[in-house]
């Protein structure tokens, strides 16, 4: 018998030398809809709910059929055992019938942020060659160009389809859906349902690879995963075993909010198909921002369980409406970027245990985690899951002792073995039956794991290396910081020096302040030479701070209508204008209309974030009045800010057609303004079709 790895050795006995079985890598997760079906046929698998406390439910006996209706319907489009079927849905209810519909077909399925601008739509689609694409009808009109004449097959989905009329009407209309794609043909998913429950059923192999999950690729081209069936059972037993071995039954009727988007592997495994698995039901949150649209589902169910990232939990508790304990959360998982130590000594403080944890797409979302006890390892991202091996080596791959920091590489059942098309990059990371990561790491005599930072992330400081996680830190436990950043810039003296960029609660905090509460901390290297104030920092779409954005402030795939240079004649007038009196300094004579969230309050005199409410900034021109202005600093992802503004107005007597939300009295005063999130990548179009609107108004002027 082999000897323990370190973390074996503190692991409950029951874990010492655990295996996966071949009998279990045989199966496919299609087994799992069947089982439910068939053990807990009228227990909720899935359960949404809107902002507003709307909800819909599914059993896992309704998860089969619709799942199974599905799949026949794919089928009869002509898609052939291995083809791709991208999904490009927000979390709801859509989601887990055509993942396991497709599956049930023999098909691949890769998943799709649905913010993505259509040129990222458009490599996600070539590279993974999919022949359908699910989407919403919200973001219909953004990939238009992309299915004309391209042969894709298109599914739209609406929010409203489980829902009973008028309510789903209504939520159409809420939502504002207005479909303009000319002679692009598609079906709606309830035609493809209804279809699909009368055609015959095709008895059709599962092909091996489940998943084509695409990395971040928030430095340079996204990477396809092929994540197989076996990879993904593999991990899901895993964690299973790992997380029962310290008597935290994970058993049927568990409750786990999916605040996360489903498209995003943490979501994903974690919470889609492991609580699939253990006959627990996803409480689906499509949007949690802004937060209080989180807090129906509280009201509404018994809550034991949820994943999210340090932004969300840091967030929840500021929350006001938050601050009374969720009576039934046991323990919360967080992942995907650094936990701060603060944020996990106030949860295990005042709500409940926060377990940190550690993985990649390319190891279907699991490396490690800590062990779900009462004792938090704070800075640690608990032990490898038994039956995965991590080794921490040199830059020759040689293994390095404990306490030494180096590079992680993993080997086990749940990780790939190559990128989808990408035969260098496959070489470079996957060497010996070991996947490199590119993250630093020290591991300690017990097995627990410390990241370090991202390889490429450090900063070399006359010779010296410095870890952005170590500074960044040290700074957020500074009482007047929210958020910080840290990257490396050039520097004539020292290569490289320690650049920080900080979102602040209190205007008056210095640069200076900040050094010195540093050089306090660290040594005298490792001090930010350089500070920045910025209202907000660039993230992804599960809120992990986006350090390559900093470092390059124009990646080509950021695209935003206040940033783009060709701009239509009254955009470009209105923001002459704005910019003209926000130099002036006199702005107090302009009305403040705030929205009713402080997260999304910002001065009026602060400049504009690129993406600002284009559409706001003409209205505002024309009716020779200012709002403050709403910056959604929580909703910043690669491409910009992605905000549709629905308003009403009557200006001077002259109706405007097709506004809603903003009302003026006879002198052209603001007395009613609301703003409307919407996660759609049209600012620029729909910029451009109210400038046309309004310039009979502004050359009137």
């Amino acid at each position: 018998m082999r000897e323990l790895h370190p973390w074996e050795k503190s692991y409950p006995a029951s874990l010492h030398h655990y295996e996966i079985t071949p009998e279990l890598l045989a199966g496919n997760l299609t087994q799992f809809a069947a089982q439910g079906a068939q053990q807990y046929p009228d227990s909720d698998a899935f359960s949404m709910v809107l902002p507003n406390g709307l909800k819909h439910s599914l059993t896992f006996k309704q998860i089969d059929d619709l799942s199974t209706a599905f799949s026949r319907f794919l089928v009869a489009q002509g898609l052939q055992r291995g083809d791709v079927v991208a999904i490009q849905l927000p979390t709801c209810l859509h989601y887990p019938i055509a993942v396991l519909g497709a599956w049930k077909a023999g098909l691949i399925v890769t998943n799709m942020n649905p913010l993505y601008t259509a040129r990222e739509v458009a490599l996600q689609i070539q590279d993974s060659n999919a022949k359908l694409l699910i989407a919403a009808d919200l973001f219909a009109n953004s990939i238009k160009p992309i299915v004309e004449g391209s042969g894709l097959q298109l599914v739209l989905t609406s929010m409203g389809d489980f829902f009973p009329e008028p309510i789903a009407s209504a939520i159409g209309q809420h939502l504002g859906v207005n479909l303009e794609l000319g002679d692009v043909q598609y079906h709606t998913f309830t035609e493809a349902l209804s279809s699909g429950e009368n055609l015959p059923q095709v008895e059709r192999e599962l092909h091996p690879v489940a998943l084509y999950q695409y990395t971040g690729g928030t430095t340079g081209r996204s990477k396809g995963a092929p994540l197989t069936h076996s990879n993904l059972l593999a991990v899901l037993e895993m964690a299973q075993a790992y997380v029962n071995a310290y008597d935290i039954k994970m058993e049927p009727g568990e409750i786990i909010l999916t605040a996360l988007p489903l498209y995003h592997i943490f979501a994903f495994n974690f919470n889609f198909l492991l609580f699939y698995k253990l006959g627990g039901c996803n409480v689906l949150v499509p949007n949690p921002r802004p937060l209080s649209n989180i807090k129906p589902a509280f009201e509404q169910f018994k809550i034991g369980w949820m994943t999210g990232v340090d932004t969300l939990y840091a967030g929840l508790l500021a929350e006001p409406w938050f601050a009374q304990k969720p009576l039934h959360l046991k323990y919360v998982v967080s992942g995907g970027t650094a936990l701060r130590p603060s944020t996990a000594t106030q949860w295990q403080k005042r709500i409940c245990p926060i377990l940190e944890g550690y993985g990649l797409t390319e190891t279907s979302c699991f490396v490690s985690l800590n062990p779900p006890t009462d004792k938090v390892q704070l800075g640690y991202v608990g032990l490898p899951l038994p039956a995965c091996e991590v080794r921490i080596v040199d830059e020759q791959g040689q293994e390095l002792p404990a306490g030494q920091a180096g590079e992680i590489a993993v080997r086990g059942p749940h990780v790939i073995t190559e990128y989808l098309n990408q035969p260098e990059e496959t070489a470079a990371n996957m060497r010996d039956g070991w996947f490199f990561t590119g993250d630093m790491a020290i591991m300690d005599e017990r097995g627990f794991l410390q990241i370090v930072d991202r390889k490429k992330d450090i900063i070399l400081v006359s010779g010296f290396n410095v870890y952005p996680n170590e500074v960044e830190g040290i700074i957020a436990e500074h009482q007047d910081v929210v958020e910080v950043a840290v990257i490396g810039r050039p520097d004539k003296n020292t290569g490289e020096a320690v650049h920080a960029y900080i979102c602040s609660r209190n205007p008056e905090l210095t640069a200076e302040a900040v050094i010195e509460h540093c050089r306090q901390y660290l040594t005298g290297y490792k001090v930010p030479k350089h500070i920045e104030f910025r209202d907000e920092l660039p993230k992804s779409p599960v809120g992990k701070i986006l350090r390559a954005q900093l470092r390059d402030p124009q990646p080509e795939h950021t695209a935003t209508a206040v940033a783009t240079t060709e701009r239509p004649l009254a955009v470009s007038q209105a923001l002459a204008h704005w910019h003209k009196m926000v130099a002036q300094g006199d702005l107090s004579t302009l009305p403040s209309i705030l929205h009713s969230d402080a997260v999304f309050r910002s001065p009026v005199a602060h400049t504009p974030y690129p993406g600002a409410p284009v559409v706001a900034l003409i209205l505002n021109t024309v009716a020779q009045v200012f709002t403050d202005f709403t910056y959604l600093r929580e909703l910043a992802t690669d491409d910009g800010l992605n905000v549709v503004l629905e308003f009403s107005a009557q200006v001077k007597g002259k109706q405007l057609k097709g506004i809603d939300m903003i009302r003026f009295d006879a002198e052209g005063k603001i007395v009613e303004f609301e703003v409307m999130i919407r996660p759609l990548n049209a600012l620029q179009a729909l910029a451009e079709e109210m400038a046309q609107r309004l310039a009979p108004y502004l050359a009137g002027k």
